[in-house]
């Protein structure tokens, strides 16, 4: 009996030390080999700019977005890009629900944080994002099977999004995308500090490392923007104007009145519609960069 418990005290002995060694090699490799790229231009946040803007039309740029990306995920990739890229320009999108409260459960919600622990885990850092609340289970949950199983001879990289192109079109989604934005059950959300916190952060590094910063909103179909709560379209607005007062260059295509044919739903573009915002996002950067 004594033999067993020590041959089992032994296996668990061994299991935590090779966990250990793993997870330190792969923090080590993770720390070690980070991203590099060459484009001069990123394109960071959710889906809205991630089916939105093409980089193949841009002399030299990379779209990195990811679905349902709040800002401080969005402030956590930057930060780690930055550390040993240099980039001239950031196009982040930037719309009405991107300040709504419903962004900061995305660590927290058994909906979205097993997700967004699979592809932030290699850059999560709890100081940095101190005011947003975490599923620290499920978090812990996947460090164990991303970092302490085997042993990784490249940097993850989970959190680097790209452009996506999708044909077809049905808008008649936009009261169930209306409620996911907006509402919590029957519930208003409200405008979140916490993104509107981040999205500034976002800004500073920007100007920290000499970075153009362009905030884009992208176009949305009418039914979805006449349903858009007053709260969010005037917070939108207040936010826009203490921005333009930090020369901060905010692109508002909200209301470009595309056609539905334009769209993927409600609030996305499809192939078609992000050719044209593509093209017209291009020509106002660069306008405004000849000024």
């Amino acid at each position: 009996m004594w033999r067993f418990i020590k041959n089992i005290f032994v296996f668990f002995l061994i299991l935590i030390f090779y966990m250990f060694f793993t997870y330190e090699f792969n923090s080590y490799s993770n720390s070690f080999n980070k991203w590099g790229f060459t484009e001069n231009v990123l394109i960071m946040g959710d889906s809205h700019i991630k089916y939105s803007l093409n980089p193949k039309d841009f002399y030299s740029a990379k779209n990195i977005s990811q679905e349902s990306e709040p800002y401080y995920i969005t402030f956590l990739k930057l930060k780690r890009i930055l550390s040993n890229n240099s980039v001239d320009t950031l196009l982040l999108g930037f719309s009405y629900h991107n300040i709504s409260t419903f962004n900061d459960r995305k660590l927290i919600s058994p909906k979205w944080s097993t997700e967004m622990f699979k592809r932030i885990y290699p850059i999560y850092d709890f100081d940095e994002i101190p005011d947003v609340e975490i599923d620290k289970q499920r978090y812990v949950k996947t460090i164990i099977k991303k970092m302490c199983l085997l042993p990784k001879w490249s940097s993850s990289k989970s959190y680097i999004g790209s452009f996506s192109c999708s044909k077809g079109s049905n808008t008649n989604d936009y009261q169930a995308v209306i409620k996911r934005h907006y509402f919590n059950r029957e519930n208003k959300e409200s405008i979140s500090s916490i993104q509107i916190n981040y999205l500034y952060r976002i800004i500073d590094l920007c100007d920290e490392n000499n970075m153009k910063c362009f905030l884009i909103s992208t176009p949305v179909t009418y039914n979805y923007y006449k349903r858009v709560p007053k709260l969010f379209v005037n917070e939108y607005s207040k936010v826009k104007e203490l921005l333009y007062k930090k020369s901060v260059i905010v692109i508002d295509k909200s209301q470009n009145n595309y056609s539905e044919d334009y769209f993927l739903n409600s609030d996305h573009l499809n192939c078609k519609g992000a050719n044209q915002f593509t093209k017209e996002i291009i020509k106002q950067i660069t306008e405004n960069l000849d000024e």
